[in-house]
Order: structure tokens, then C-alpha cells, then sequence
């Protein structure tokens, strides 16, 4: 895995400071059209930016929500 990459050529959803809220960032992803796995039907990638944990209800969840995504870089 490159650390540096190419912009993906495509529509991107940035999401920015989750914070720990896992609700609100499994709505927010299902409202935006993405399935379970993070693909969306027309393409379109999520980018993440600012704090993903710290603060919030449940940091562990978030980070086990988009680990295994950003992994097989499905965002």
C-alpha cells in the first residue's frame, strides 16, 4: 500500500470529524447511498478527514467500521 496515490477520478463524499459517533456516521453513509461494505451504486468514494475518535460515544466502533474499508480501499 502506496501512502501517496493518485486522485481517485470520481465523485468523492468527504466526511469530516466523526468523533466517535458511530450512529451518526452509519446513517449518514446509508443517507448517502453507500451499502455495508462501503460501495456505492454510482461509484462514488468517501473520504475521511479530521478526528475519526476522541470524544465520542464510541470511538471503537468507528474505527472497526472504516478499518476493514480503508483497508481493500473501498473508501
Amino acid at each position: 500500500m502506496k501512502f501517496i496515490e493518485r486522485l481517485f477520478k470520481g465523485d468523492l463524499d468527504v466526511v469530516g470529524d466523526v468523533h466517535g459517533e458511530i450512529d451518526g456516521l452509519e446513517q449518514l453513509v446509508a443517507k448517502l447511498g453507500y451499502d455495508a461494505d462501503g460501495n456505492h451504486p454510482g461509484g462514488r468514494r468517501l473520504v475521511f478527514v479530521g478526528d475519526l475518535v476522541d470524544r465520542g460515544p464510541d470511538s471503537p466502533a468507528v474505527v472497526e467500521y472504516v478499518w476493514p474499508q480503508a483497508r481493500h480501499s473501498a473508501f
